[in-house]
Parts: C-alpha cells; sequence; structure tokens
C-alpha cells in the first residue's frame, strides 16, 4: 500500500528528511510500526518511545473519518511485542452517534485483530474521555497501562496510569468475570462445512471475539468491492455500552488498512454469532443502512 501522494507528501512536509523514508516504510505496512523500524526511528531521531508515540498522531489522526465533528483524534499504542498500531475516529453520516468508534478503540482493535495479546503504553490526541478510559479498564492488564499525553502549551510528555483517570472503577471482577480483554480465546463454534469463505471467515472472528457477559460470542466477515476479505469480531465491556460490535471492529481495521482518504467500498458483510440473550443483527443492519446498498447474510449458532 502507499498513500495517496498529495496527503502523505503534504503530512511528512515538515518532518525530517532522514524520518520520511519510515513513514513511506509504516504507510506501506498497514499502520503497524514494527519493533525494529520502532527501534531505527528512535536511534535516527535520539528520542525515546513515548516522544516517538507522540509524534506519529498526527498522522494516525489522518486517517480519520468524521462528518459529523470534524474533529481528528489519533491513538497509537504499543504492544507487549515492541510493535506499535495506530487508530483514528470515526463517524458514520446518517448513523446515530452510538456507532461512532473512537480512536483509543481503533488503535486496540488494530492490535488486537493483529494477534497482539496485550498493550504497554498508549498515546492518544486528546485525555481519552469515559468512554474511552472504560473500554481500556476491560483490558487484560489494564492497571498496567500507561497513558501518554503531550501538553497542549509546553508539548512535554506527560505519563499516567489508567487509575488517575478512572479512580474507582468498575470492570470484570465487579461481575465475577475472570476474563480480560485481548486473551487469547477460542469458542469452539462450529457451522456445518462449508465452502463459503465468508461465512468461515466471520466464524473464525466469532471464535476469538470476547463477549463474557452475554456470551454473544459473534464475528463478521466484511467483503470489498475489490474482493479483500477482512474481519471484525466483538468486544463485550462491563459497563456494556462501550461495547464494540463487530462490524464496527471490522469497519474501524479496514479503515487503518486502507489509503488516507480512501472509501471502503463494501460488497457484502457476513454476520455470524451464537445464540444469546442479545444480538448483534440489528444494530449491524442498522449500521449497515447509513452505508449504503450492501447485501447481508446472517447466521446464528444455536447453543
Amino acid at each position: 500500500m502507499s498513500l495517496k501522494p498529495d496527503l502523505f507528501d503534504m503530512f511528512i512536509s515538515e518532518l525530517p528528511g532522514n524520518v520520511k523514508k519510515y513513514f513511506q516504510k509504516i504507510a506501506e505496512e498497514n499502520n503497524i510500526v514494527s519493533a525494529q523500524i520502532n527501534g531505527e526511528i528512535q536511534k535516527e531521531l535520539n528520542i525515546d518511545i513515548e516522544n516517538l508515540m507522540v509524534m506519529l498522531l498526527p498522522f494516525a489522526a489522518e486517517f480519520a473519518k468524521v462528518p459529523v465533528s470534524q474533529f481528528k483524534v489519533g491513538a497509537s499504542v504499543l504492544c507487549n511485542s515492541g510493535n506499535i498500531y495506530l487508530g483514528s475516529n470515526m463517524e458514520f453520516k446518517g448513523g446515530s452517534l452510538n456507532c461512532s468508534i473512537h480512536a483509543e478503540q481503533s488503535a486496540i482493535n488494530n492490535a488486537w485483530l493483529n494477534g497482539e495479546t496485550g498493550i504497554s503504553k498508549i498515546a492518544v490526541t486528546s485525555a481519552p474521555c469515559g468512554h474511552c478510559r472504560q473500554f481500556l479498564n476491560e483490558l487484560i492488564n489494564s492497571e498496567e497501562v500507561i497513558i501518554i499525553l503531550a501538553d497542549q502549551k509546553t508539548r512535554m510528555i506527560e505519563s499516567y496510569n489508567l487509575a488517575q483517570f478512572l479512580p474507582n472503577s468498575f470492570g470484570p471482577a465487579d461481575l465475577n468475570i475472570n476474563d480480560y480483554m485481548m486473551k487469547d480465546e477460542d469458542h469452539k463454534l462450529s457451522i456445518v462445512y462449508s465452502e463459503d469463505e465468508l461465512i468461515d471467515k466471520a466464524l473464525k472472528a466469532a471464535n476469538k471475539s470476547y463477549a463474557p457477559y452475554s456470551k454473544n460470542y459473534s464475528g463478521v466477515s466484511v467483503k470489498l468491492k475489490n474482493g479483500i476479505v477482512y474481519n471484525g469480531r466483538y468486544a463485550e465491556n462491563a459497563a456494556y455500552n462501550p461495547s464494540l460490535s463487530p462490524l464496527q471492529s471490522a469497519l474501524a481495521f479496514i479503515n487503518m488498512n486502507l489509503l488516507i482518504g480512501a472509501e471502503n467500498e463494501i460488497e457484502e458483510v457476513v454476520l455470524v454469532e451464537s445464540s444469546s440473550i442479545i444480538s448483534q443483527k440489528r444494530f449491524t443492519e442498522t449500521l449497515l443502512s447509513s452505508l449504503g446498498d450492501i447485501k447481508f447474510r446472517y447466521f446464528c449458532i444455536k447453543n
């Protein structure tokens, strides 16, 4: 992948010449800053990891799709592997505001769908809102996650732990749940053998979803008009409302894998979910209706 030349050149025009090559590499690798590239940039610029993560934020924010607020937010997360993943906020014209995806959710989702099993630091354009603080509280090592912000006036790096932003928090343990998001999952759901690629990929996504409260293990596959298929998984939350639906997960992931400003033309979506007290079907249909006339197939696995 390469960025649209005008947008890419506009973004890197003020960067030191020896850094531009790295941003091209990051763009080519779907906004993943590998541990190797991470180390090389730090060494070349003589900066620490926190400053690098903050430096990446304007780049991440350029992927934002914000037709309602016009307010772009970028996020970067450092994972236990040493890789950094980027995320940006998304809004949907014609959709309800609760369909919006926050940059922090996007970056964590990007890491999760790429197989990461925990994050150590997150940098954000602005201080996380309450919604995102609650989302962060669901992570497997939430008490250890460091939140990085740049002071708006001095640009000095400031670091916080989640407890400073979310005192007296409510999380999985309060509902007698021992699972946490980003833990490796396999729910062993199955469907009668099918050679349908979209059903198979949605099923695999459902098997890796995180739904300890409702047991609504669910996943989607999204086929673009260019033939590429992406997946998304349900990520549940103890406070319920910050939960990320399978379709939101897929759309955020697609957005961070496409060109800046590119339209993700969707041809078909398949949702697979386990039968439970809740369902993703109606929300998926509603969000899809705001995106256009898109073919939708649904499969419910009975217990």
